[in-house]
């Protein structure tokens, strides 16, 4: 009876776990992702509801970030990169306090797991208010000093940058982005529910 020699076989384990294991990573990565993207498009269907929710409710105007409004960012918030970084963002809002409440609800409302999954340069938020539906279908948006009172409606917008996390390339990069319409009927009656 011949005996096989286990000198034939050496290696063999080695090559088939290295095959085997680089299929098995790719694979766990690409549920990873997928469960990453999904809880990530959660987040934001959720964040965007509550959060012009949250806004169109408010009775006053947002004194949260009035710091930033006469600040010269660059020269203020130098040593401080979160502060220079939010500086600019609320300046870029020019007083619209319906996107400064909507930004306000999303940073507060940020759970640790938002966080860690994310980053807070990939996404954007706006707030484009109408006076009327029909300045809505005609794309003209309310640029007036009295948008906090007067707006009927208002867009929300939030534009996520997904980028994965295994395989960075700019092709894989893509915006997430949702919008609402929400009507602003606190603004119609928001001096009768302060009592002036």
């Amino acid at each position: 009876m011949r005996k096989i020699g286990r000198n034939k076989q050496n290696g063999m384990f080695v090559i088939e776990f290295a095959l085997g294991f680089i299929v098995l990573f790719m694979f766990t990565m690409l549920i990873f992702e997928t469960c990453r993207l999904t809880y990530i498009c959660s987040v934001l269907d959720y964040a965007t509801a509550e959060a012009a929710r949250d806004a169109r409710v408010q009775l006053e105007k947002s004194k949260k970030f009035s710091e930033y409004k006469l600040a010269n960012c660059d020269s203020d918030y130098k040593d401080d990169p979160k502060k220079l970084q939010e500086c600019h963002r609320v300046q870029k809002m020019a007083g619209n306090d319906l996107a400064i409440w909507y930004y306000a609800f999303i940073k507060e409302n940020a759970t640790p797991l938002w966080k860690i999954f994310t980053s807070e340069n990939d996404y954007s938020l706006s707030v484009v208010p109408y006076k009327s539906p029909q300045d809505y279908v005609s794309g003209k948006a309310y640029k007036g000093q009295k948008m906090w009172d007067e707006a009927a409606l208002a867009e929300y917008t939030v534009t996520y940058t997904y980028s994965p996390i295994m395989f960075r390339w700019s092709f894989t990069e893509r915006p997430i982005t949702r919008r609402l319409l929400i009507v602003q009927d606190t603004a119609m009656f928001r001096s009768k529910l302060k009592g002036e």
